[in-house]
């Protein structure tokens, strides 16, 4: 089964930052995989299943039109608009995108709790407490600012990576836990469009 991984990922940017360094004109652009870049390639892939249709082809389609809505964007400046977006409205975007992600990470767990295996209950807590825990260590890290705790500049460092902290620490206590003393599940999120295909990491599958 083909893939969209890692390497994937580096030649579509590598080809689109140069296509964008020849006729493009906005310095600030961030060309780099994001998570509703990836989000997006996610659903286009469901829809692609759902509508019964070939997935490289919506994608492709999909990223043309895309290119169509910016340069109508650019040529009748649109962009002066921005001015009237407020705080409300990014935390809008940021709700839905961590909204779509929170709902994967809890269909994720009803799976695991739902398995039909019975000799592995005390694994199922653990997961659901380490998923708790990565939660909460979070939220902690990231409130940081009204404390006295460390030098502001350590402070802050923690707070900007707060989520990024979280999961290396849970997921090396999981490491720690699997190798040494019994086996851990780990949420299967396979059917989420993320997983693992010859060494590269799954975003959405082209072909079956």
């Amino acid at each position: 089964m083909q893939v969209i991984g890692i390497n994937e990922y580096v030649l579509m940017n590598s080809i689109s930052g140069m296509l964008h360094s020849v006729i493009g004109c906005q310095p600030l652009l961030v060309l780099r995989p994001t998570g509703p870049i990836t989000l997006l390639i996610e659903k286009l892939h469901e829809a692609s299943d759902w509508l019964s249709l070939p997935f490289w082809p919506l994608l492709a389609w999909t990223g043309m039109f895309v290119g169509l809505y910016m340069f109508l964007i650019a040529a009748f400046e649109v962009s002066r608009l921005i001015k009237y977006v407020t705080a409300f409205t990014e935390n809008i975007f940021a709700m839905f995108i961590g909204t779509v992600y929170i709902n994967d990470g809890v269909q994720g767990m009803i799976r695991l709790w739902s398995s039909a295996q019975a000799d592995v209950e005390a694994q199922k807590l653990l997961v659901l407490n380490m998923t708790l825990g990565c939660t909460l260590l979070a939220l902690f890290l990231s409130n940081l600012d009204g404390t006295s705790w460390a030098t502001y500049r350590i402070r802050m460092i923690l707070m900007d990576y707060a989520l990024t902290i979280s999961i290396f620490i849970l997921a090396g206590v999981a490491a720690l836990l699997n190798a040494h003393f019994f086996p851990v599940d780990f949420i299967d999120s396979t059917s989420l469009g993320i997983g693992l295909a010859k060494s590269a990491a799954r975003v959405a599958p082209a072909s079956h």
